[in-house]
């Protein structure tokens, strides 16, 4: 393990044991992730991460600088045998698509709320996700959001809006993204939000009326989005408002499009001025401590 990892190395006592046969989740861009049990802890995630150690030690940093109640809790790097694995809370009701399937009667309008709660935190420290979709929206066993998977996400600097490459989900990606993959912004992951708003309120991946991604990438060039239905909820109120701010967010030209604290800010008001504040915000009291190295 490099110097540079072992600042972020996990501080939890007792052995963390790796279930080698099961993974978690396989379908990550950026790596495996497996189950793994801590005598104290119980259930942990672990990520074992597929390239280079270079961008490793940039996904570490920046998902090491996150606390917030809707990012999944970093707890540190783990070595077994000749693998590095990144250490993280274990989310009990897995991913969004999932959890949908085997309760469609919850909220989702809250789970919305949530997401946008997520990824206004990433903005508001200037971190750009790059690949939000439901897939990397896991759900605790409290039935709340936890974003992940920060395989593409970076800082907001000047080198980095012009330089930043990898290729995220297509399905989820602007038009603009799919015409060049360095112009990933914060204004990108807000397009990505107004399409993870469809798989939400719809329970569906999107354009999976389309038969191969030619036509689904010649649709998105050409204007098509997904189509605003359901209109209702189960309960029969209505998701007029959440359709009118999806809409908003996938807009064609960037630059139309909102930015996700006012897109929050209109979806619930009275919530988002106390949970999207600073990174000083106190934790939830479900995460675990302590949060791993600090870095040096």
């Amino acid at each position: 393990m490099s110097d540079h990892l072992h600042d972020y190395r996990c501080l939890l006592e007792g052995v963390i044991t790796l279930d080698s046969t099961i993974p978690h989740n396989t379908s990550g861009g950026f790596g495996d992730v497996f189950t793994a049990t801590h005598p104290m802890v119980g259930k942990l995630a672990l990520k074992r991460p597929r390239g280079d150690q270079k961008r490793l030690v940039a996904v570490t940093g920046v998902w090491a600088s996150l606390k917030h109640p809707r990012i999944l809790q970093f707890l540190g790097i783990h070595k077994i045998d000749n693998n590095v694995y990144l250490v993280s809370a274990f989310a009990e009701n897995g991913s969004l698509p999932g959890f949908l399937e085997r309760r469609p009667d919850v909220d989702r309008r809250r789970l919305v709320i949530e997401i946008a709660e997520g990824l206004a935190y990433l903005h508001q420290c200037c971190i750009i996700h790059g690949d939000l979709k439901g897939n990397n929206v896991l759900i605790c066993g409290e039935e709340h959001v936890r974003l992940c998977d920060f395989g593409l996400a970076k800082h907001v600097t000047s080198r980095t809006l012009t330089t930043l490459r990898g290729v995220g989900s297509l399905l989820w990606q602007s038009p603009e993204l799919l015409q060049d993959a360095s112009r990933r912004t914060l204004s990108s992951d807000v397009y990505a939000f107004g399409i993870t708003v469809y798989e939400v309120l719809s329970g569906k991946e999107p354009y999976t009326h389309h038969v191969g991604i030619g036509p689904i990438l010649t649709g998105v060039l050409t204007g098509e989005r997904p189509p605003k239905e359901p209109q209702v909820a189960p309960d029969g109120s209505s998701y007029l408002e959440f359709w009118d701010e999806a809409s908003k967010c996938w807009a064609a030209d960037s630059s139309l499009r909102p930015r996700i604290i006012d897109v929050l800010n209109r979806l619930d008001r009275r919530r988002a001025e106390t949970l999207v504040t600073s990174q000083h915000r106190v934790l939830e009291n479900s995460f675990i401590p302590p949060i791993g190295g600090t870095p040096m």
